[in-house]
């Protein structure tokens, strides 16, 4: 399965060294899942399909990092620190990345003769359209 001498599903679920201690095994779940996916629907492992799941999963990395922002920390003074309007609008993009990824990986399934149905791109539509609402409200 894949190709010997590049990049495998195996070996992209090891991680690279850009990641965090904690993203690694994130990279190793998001990728073990997408490959049993992939699996039981039958579609053949191939260097494109080895690319788009890269794209998926660092896209859904990155977007855990851009979640980050959000979360609420103390100022110096004991005052809660409140995330930026940028903040909101970073996460809404790296959502819509993810989206973006995911739905590729999708399509190429499709065009491979092997729809993975699996729909995330639309469960994760609401989710977007709230932060790009909450966005707009803090940007008017």
């Amino acid at each position: 399965m894949g190709d010997e001498h590049g990049m495998t599903l195996h070996k992209l679920a090891k991680g690279t060294d850009w990641m965090t201690p904690e993203e690694k095994p994130l990279a190793r779940w998001f990728v073990s899942k997408m490959a049993r996916q992939l699996r039981q629907r039958g579609v053949p492992e191939t260097p494109l399909l080895v690319v788009r799941v890269n794209d998926a999963m660092v896209s859904f990395l990155l977007a855990r990092r851009a979640e980050s922002v959000l979360g609420f920390g103390i100022n110096e003074d004991g005052t809660p620190l409140s995330p930026t309007p940028g903040a909101y609008d970073l996460v809404g993009k790296a959502h819509e990345r993810l989206r973006r990824s995911v739905r590729e990986l999708e399509d190429y399934c499709t065009r491979a003769g092997r729809p993975i149905d699996v729909g995330i791109a639309d469960k994760l539509q609401p989710l977007m359209q709230a932060t790009r609402a909450l966005t707009e409200q803090l940007n008017p």
